[in-house]
This record gives C-alpha cells, sequence and structure tokens, in this order.
C-alpha cells in the first residue's frame, strides 16, 4: 500500500529537530506509523521508505510520504527484507508528478520496543543507503510501541533528533 501526501509543515502533526536540521512529518504519515506499531506479541515488522521534498540547503525536510509493506516483501518479528520493486516505482512517480521535487530521503521501520534503538543491522543497512545516495540529506525513521525516533548521520555517527508537535 502506498499513502500520498503532498503538503508542507502547517499540516504537520510532529517534527524533529537537531544538529541544525529539521525534519517535518505530515499528519497521515505519523498516522501510517502509529498504525503499523508492534504491538502484538507477534506482530511483525512495518517498513517503507520516506519521500518528500526539501528546502533549498537542505537544512529542512518535509516527509509527505510514505511507502508500507508490499507483496514482495519478507518480514518476520525482528527483521525485514524491502524487495518490492513497488517501493522503487512509488519514488519515481512522485518524482516525476512533481518535477523532481519529491525525492527518496529515507527509510523506516517498525522495532517491538517502547522506546526503539538503532541494532548494528539498522546502522550498517543506513550507512548503505547514504554511500548510494551521497548527494542528499537522509533520515531513517525507528517506530516503537511508545516513541518514535529519528535518526541522521553527523561526523560519521547516527544522531537521534528531538521530537516535537504542532498543536493545531
Amino acid at each position: 500500500m502506498i499513502t500520498t501526501v503532498i503538503s508542507v509543515s502547517l499540516d504537520s502533526m510532529m517534527y524533529f529537530e537537531g544538529y541544525n536540521q529539521r525534519v517535518n512529518v505530515h499528519k497521515d504519515v505519523a498516522e501510517v506509523w502509529h498504525r503499523h506499531r508492534q504491538t502484538g506479541a507477534k506482530t511483525v515488522e512495518s517498513f517503507g521508505v520516506l519521500i518528500g521534498t526539501t528546502s533549498v540547503n537542505r537544512r529542512e525536510i518535509w516527509i509527505e510520504m510514505v511507502t508500507t509493506p508490499m507483496s514482495r516483501d519478507q518480514c518476520s518479528r525482528f527483521s525485514f527484507s524491502l524487495l518490492d520493486p513497488g517501493h522503487q516505482k512509488a519514488v519515481c512517480k512522485m518524482f516525476y508528478s512533481t518535477d523532481g521535487r519529491a525525492i527518496y530521503l529515507g527509510t523506516w521501520h517498525t522495532h517491538p520496543e517502547s522506546i526503539p534503538e538503532p541494532s548494528n543491522i539498522d546502522k550498517n543497512d543506513w550507512a548503505n543507503c547514504l554511500r548510494m545516495n551521497r548527494r542528499r540529506p537522509l533520515a531513517f525513521v525507528l517506530v516503537g510501541i511508545e516513541e518514535i525516533r529519528l535518526f541522521i548521520q553527523r561526523n560519521g555517527r547516527f544522531k537521534s533528533l528531538q521530537e516535537n508537535h504542532i498543536t493545531m
């Protein structure tokens, strides 16, 4: 399933800030993450890609769309493999339909823990994503049972940004 939203920060439900970076999350994206939390004892991981836009100086990001698990993907309680070509097709569709403004911004996935911590597998995967996308700011989201955490790379390490909410 693909959830598509085109908007900017005025429609944001949450944002993350720190390290001279701000990442705005559209309320529909936050709702997707909330629905996919691993709250059951046998719930498998959910995951997908982040798609959105950036400011000219790339210090502000808007996550406007996410993909969710698709038919060719594989997942278990503690792992996933993003295999379905539909994720890349969603990125390409948004890129072309917005004249190149909407781009791939990273990945998200769930963890069956209240406050999710990235595993070494997560960090290695994120480092690979960064190597393949050297010219764009990427974000990586972990959706826990109680908290959502967003990570960026600074000085060779993955740093968590502070979550904030906008009252509408």
